[in-house]
């Protein structure tokens, strides 16, 4: 039989092996007939996702993606869930028609007029983005749309003025969480839980364009998560 994820990115052939349940080969029949959901983490790109047209469901959790363009392919998504990865752009939301349910978490977006202007879509989170003024106050008067506080926003906007790529946030109910968004250096994700005013004190003293893996572990030690840590953080956003 042959593999129709034979080229696929590592990432999305083991996503791919544990909602088929089973390992590679994989056929392009089943790949085709299958609906969700599916989770990625930690892929470099999406090739391969071409091979699931009928997707419904969708959840990429650090991966490195700066734009949804590569999503065209599936044309039937109606849940994508993104964390952790490194958005500077909606870019491709248009080509997804059936979207109903977007979040967007863990960013470095600072506009979304994508978001905006989709017609079918019913529900936005976009939780821990710099955006700008002028994008918040839209995204706020968009009633399908859900936002973090001014607080987690304001101290996301002064991290992206410093040209550091971190971004900070959390969910509703959760730990605020600094992040490096994409795949981690040696974890699913590179993270420290970290409180708002310990963040605000980090950036009166920061210094613009700080590599954000020093930050993370030298500026925030007593928090270095391990390899668990990680996968639970995970979960919880996907």
């Amino acid at each position: 039989m042959s593999d129709a994820l034979e080229n696929a990115d590592r990432r999305i052939r083991i996503a791919a092996q544990r909602a088929l349940l089973h390992a590679a080969p994989f056929s392009t029949e089943e790949c085709a007939a299958f609906t969700g959901p599916l989770v990625v983490d930690s892929a470099e790109t999406l090739r391969g996702l071409e091979a699931f047209p009928n997707l419904r469901s969708l959840g990429l959790v650090a991966c490195r993606l700066t734009d949804l363009g590569a999503l065209a392919p599936l044309g039937r998504l109606e849940v994508l869930k993104v964390a952790c990865c490194p958005l500077t752009s909606t870019a491709g939301l248009a080509s997804l028609p059936a979207l109903t349910t977007l979040e967007l978490g863990f960013g470095l977006l600072t506009d979304a007029p994508d978001v905006l202007a989709h017609p079918t879509l019913k529900s936005a989170a976009l939780y821990a983005h710099p955006f700008s003024d002028e994008a918040r106050a839209a995204l706020l008067a968009d009633p399908r749309c859900r936002l973090s506080p001014e607080e987690h926003w304001d101290l996301a906007v002064a991290l992206h003025a410093l040209g550091i790529e971190l971004t900070y946030g959390a969910l509703p109910g959760k730990v605020p969480t600094l992040v490096a968004p994409g795949p981690g250096a040696e974890r699913l994700a590179d993270f420290v839980e970290a409180s708002p005013d310990a963040v605000a004190d980090f950036i009166e003293r920061a210094t613009p364009g700080m590599n954000k893996f020093h930050v993370l572990f030298d500026c925030f030690p007593a928090t270095d998560p391990d390899e668990g840590d990680a996968r639970r953080f995970m979960t919880s956003l996907s």
